[in-house]
This record gives C-alpha cells, sequence and structure tokens, in this order.
C-alpha cells in the first residue's frame, strides 16, 4: 500500500511539473509564433502615445511574464514603456551579471535596482527559481550587431547565450536594436543562440 501512495506521489509531482511547463515547439513553429508577438509588441512601441487601456489589456492577454533589459548608451531604451505593461499587471524581469552568468530576478520598481558592472542598473533581489524563470513568455535581446538570419553578436562574454541555452526554446526571444546594427550576415560558433525575430528602431527611439 505505502508503494502504491509513494508512486501516485510521484505521478502527481510529474503531473504538476508538467502543467507548469510549456510546450517546446519546433525551431520553425517557434519562430511563426515569436513573429506574432514580435508584431504586437512593435505596435504597442510604435503606437505608445496615443494607445489606450483596452489595447495594453489585450497585449497582457497574450504576453503576461515579459524578460526586458535596462539598455547600454548604444541600445534602444524601451523603459518608457515598462510601467505601462506593469500598470495592465504584466510582470517584468531583469537579468543581473553573477560572474560569468546572468541571473533573473523580478522587476516591480525602479526602488529595487542597484548599480552594476558597466554602470547599468540591476534587480538587487533574490533570483527567481526555475519554474518562475520557465513561465517567462518573452525574452528582449539586446546586442551589438544582428544579422537576417537571427544570428547575434553580443559583446563578447556569451552571457545571453547561455540564458537563453538554459531556457530551452521555451520563451520567444526578440532582438531589440537599430536598424543600424542590422547586418548582412554574421559567422557564428557552435554556442551562439540566434533570436527568433527582431525589432529594428531608427536611432532616434
Amino acid at each position: 500500500m505505502a508503494d502504491n501512495i509513494e508512486e501516485i506521489r510521484a505521478r502527481k509531482k510529474a503531473l504538476r511539473k508538467a502543467q507548469r511547463g510549456k510546450t517546446v515547439y519546433s525551431d520553425e513553429r517557434r519562430k511563426e509564433e515569436s513573429r506574432k508577438v514580435a508584431q504586437r509588441l512593435e505596435k504597442c512601441i510604435e503606437n505608445n502615445e496615443g494607445q489606450g487601456p483596452s489595447h495594453l489589456s489585450n497585449l497582457k492577454s497574450q504576453i503576461s511574464n515579459l524578460l526586458v533589459f535596462f539598455p547600454l548608451p548604444d541600445e534602444p531604451d524601451l523603459r518608457p514603456l515598462y510601467a505601462r505593461w506593469q500598470s495592465v499587471g504584466m510582470q517584468l524581469y531583469l537579468p543581473r551579471m553573477i560572474g560569468d552568468d546572468l541571473e533573473v530576478c523580478r522587476y516591480d520598481s525602479d526602488d529595487d535596482l542597484r548599480e552594476g558592472p558597466f554602470h547599468v542598473l540591476e534587480p538587487a533581489g533574490e533570483a527567481i527559481s526555475k519554474e518562475e524563470m520557465e513561465s517567462i513568455d518573452v525574452i528582449l535581446v539586446p546586442g551589438m550587431l544582428f544579422d537576417k538570419e537571427g544570428r547575434r553578436l553580443g559583446r563578447g562574454k556569451g552571457y545571453y547565450d547561455r540564458l537563453l541555452s538554459a531556457m530551452k526554446g521555451k520563451a520567444h526571444t526578440i532582438g531589440v536594436c537599430y536598424k543600424s546594427q542590422i547586418v548582412e550576415a554574421l559567422p557564428v560558433e557552435p554556442h551562439d543562440m540566434r533570436v527568433d525575430k527582431i525589432l529594428k528602431f531608427e536611432e532616434d527611439v
């Protein structure tokens, strides 16, 4: 009897874990779904000033948990949108550098931030659990250069490559850059992770 109880508990635990996880799409399916997500974000960004709460609420119904970034001087600054996304209940996250890796924390307000490497603000709270990491729908990814196939040139340490690899293809990955940062092709190494879609902005964004 005790063995049966333990088996039932193990099955329930496995079922709960499966329910928390997301479907891992094929590369082509994920790229198509990511294209749709990027279009929704792009529309939200382009119409930032005149956008009503109903559109933002609709975006929240499609994207609940979003990993964003605080920009370096040569990266597009989307911070004016973060408070608006939070206002409709979207949960935002920020990465922070720990040694040679990135870990992810909740971002609720600027009061939770501290200055990190490269003089970029980072969250000061605890890192989220692996289970909460799996709930992230979209990752906005900065970079120095991108090409038309989604290849990305970072700052040489592989921080985002390791983070994206750890996400196992469950989140939509959206590169964010200026139009001048798009090139025809970039060399790729085995550990380099591509993004699914790229949001391109004029230099004055």
